[in-house]
Formats: structure tokens, C-alpha cells, sequence
């Protein structure tokens, strides 16, 4: 064999070499290189029912299971009751979503489509002069010490779209009260300099139409967790954090999620169960009148965080 057999096939070894090595494709950005090197290879099915084994666990009850908590069930009332408030949202913001929506749907539009013409712009309509903020959250990092872990040192990574949290211009003395109780300024479970010092409330995971729905439940299930798991390590002795809201769009239809967390005995890590979909609250952005209907659900949403929610976070957090 001569040197240029043997080069040649030194460089044909070393091509299979590396494709053996190179991750596996991602429709995503939420997973590292060495984040894929270490991530179970498993479907979106096999991956949720392995949450059920993670640290912290991550179940996923059927809406007609018992959520074994109060506080979730409470919530689930609330927003069904019939809201009197008067509030409407603004029709030419309602025709402006429902013709995206439209358009998203008819022409094959991708997730990022989805997400900055009907998604956001509905958040928005919903928050309206409320004091929270929509923030994009896709390209963000939750701390690995709030992922669940598979092994004793891996951990399931992943990330949503959208979050909904509370500016610090709209709530000085809160953010004041409880920088004095928390030496990191940490505020949630996101390694980002903004969102990370701002306390977060309900996650919205986007696809476009064509989108699987066990690999969005398994988003927003391992990211919410994430915010669960703080929410639990902050708290006080015995304080119960609030149930938090979670949401999926896939295409026009939107599917809403109660998602808590709930004392294990000898665990210092609560099991979060991430509850629905819930039928009651399912909602689309297909027709003017839907959207309304969507929008008026989202503004349920919006009110208890901003009030009974984020009331309940930082009692959870104060000493009695």
C-alpha cells in the first residue's frame, strides 16, 4: 500500500469517525453539543413517561384525574367562572390576530411566524394595562441545578417561546422587599441577567400547525418544572408556592395546563404535575369570534397572576 492508499483511507476512517460523533439532529436550539452528547436518545413519548423517574419527578395527569392539590382545583375555577368585569378586548387588534392567524394556517407559516404575528400580539392584547411584560425566552438557559436529572449528574434540557413576568418598574417595592431576603437577587430559575432577576409566571411553548404535541408538552413540562423546583427551594418552611399557569399553540388551537408542585415525605424536592390538557379552558384563534374568546381567557389568565399568584409567591417567601 502506498502513502497515498493509506492517506485515503486514514481520511475516510477519520469522516466516519466524526459523523459517529456529531449530534443528532434537532429541531431546536435548546440542547447543546454537550448537552446532546448526554441527553437520552429517546422519542418525545418515551422521554415524557421517563419524566415520571426524574429528579424532580414531572407527571402528567389527564384533565379527569385527581390534581391532588387544592390550590390547583381553585384555580381551575377561577378561570372557568364567568368573568364580570367588563373587560373587551380591542376589535382591531382582534381582526389583526385573527387574520394572521388565518394567514399563518393557510400558507404553511413556521413557528417563528406563529409566534411574533398571532401569539405575542394576543399576550399583549390580554396583559393590556396590567403590570406584566411578555418576554421571549427562546434562546435562554434554565440553571442546571433546576433541571430534572436522568443520572445523578445529567439533565433534561429545554426550552419554551414565551413567558409572562413582572417588570420591576411596575413593582419596585416588592422587588426592594425581597432583595432584602435573597443575598443572589436570583428571582427565577433562568441563568439570564434580565429574565433571572425578574419572577416569572405562565410559559407558553409555540409550533407551527404541523407541530407535535408530545414533544411540546414535554417542553413545557421539563421548563416549568425548572421554575417549580425554584419556587420550592426559596420558599419557607411549610409555605405552599401557587399553582402556575402553562399553555401550548399548536397551529390555531391552544391548549391550557395547570402546573404545580406537591410535597414528597423525605424529598426535598417537590413532584411537579403539570395537569391537562383542560378541556374547559380549550380555546382557538380561527374566527374573530374565537379569538375574542381566546383573548378573554388569556385576560383571566393575566389577572390572577398579577394578583392571587404573585400574592401567594412572595408570602411563600416572606418569614412569618
Amino acid at each position: 500500500m502506498d502513502d497515498t492508499e493509506r492517506d485515503a483511507i486514514t481520511e475516510w476512517i477519520e469522516g466516519v469517525a466524526t459523523d459517529d460523533l456529531s449530534p443528532s439532529g434537532s429541531t431546536r436550539s435548546d440542547i447543546t453539543a454537550n448537552d446532546r452528547s448526554r441527553q437520552p436518545s429517546s422519542s418525545p413519548t418515551r422521554t415524557k413517561s421517563n419524566l415520571a423517574s426524574a429528579t424532580p419527578k414531572i407527571r402528567y395527569l389527564h384533565e379527569s384525574a385527581d390534581p391532588g392539590s387544592e390550590l390547583a382545583r381553585e384555580l381551575l375555577a377561577l378561570l372557568t367562572a364567568e368573568d364580570n368585569d367588563g373587560w373587551e378586548p380591542e376589535t382591531h387588534e382582534i381582526d389583526k390576530v385573527s387574520a394572521a392567524s388565518h394567514k399563518c394556517d393557510a400558507q404553511l407559516r413556521s413557528e417563528s411566524s406563529w409566534v411574533i404575528e398571532v401569539v405575542r400580539p394576543l399576550l399583549q392584547c390580554a396583559i393590556g394595562t396590567l403590570p406584566l411584560e411578555c418576554w421571549s425566552v427562546q434562546t435562554e438557559t434554565v440553571d442546571p441545578k433546576y433541571q430534572p436529572r436522568y443520572t445523578a449528574r445529567d439533565t433534561y434540557s429545554r426550552k419554551i417561546d414565551l413567558v409572562v413576568g413582572f417588570p420591576t418598574d411596575e413593582w419596585p417595592d416588592e422587588y426592594e422587599r425581597m432583595a432584602a431576603l435573597s443575598s443572589d437577587r436570583c428571582f427565577s430559575h433562568i441563568t439570564h441577567p434580565h429574565t433571572g432577576a425578574r419572577f416569572l409566571g405562565p410559559g407558553f411553548e409555540i409550533k407551527a400547525s404541523d407541530g407535535n404535541l408530545v414533544e411540546a408538552q414535554v417542553q413545557l413540562g421539563v421548563w416549568m418544572a425548572g421554575l417549580i423546583t425554584w419556587m420550592w427551594e426559596r420558599r419557607c418552611k411549610g409555605a405552599l408556592p401557587p399553582p402556575v399557569v402553562g399553555c401550548i399553540s399548536i397551529g390555531e388551537r391552544w391548549d391550557f395546563y395547570i402546573i404545580y408542585g406537591v410535597e414528597i415525605v423525605g424529598s426535598a424536592r417537590p413532584e411537579v404535575r403539570v395537569w391537562g390538557p383542560l378541556s374547559d379552558l380549550d380555546a382557538r384563534t380561527g374566527s374573530r369570534k374565537a379569538t375574542t374568546l381566546l383573548a378573554k381567557r388569556l385576560r383571566q389568565v393575566m389577572k390572577y397572576t398579577e394578583s392571587q399568584y404573585f400574592q401567594q409567591l412572595l408570602k411563600a417567601f416572606t418569614p412569618s
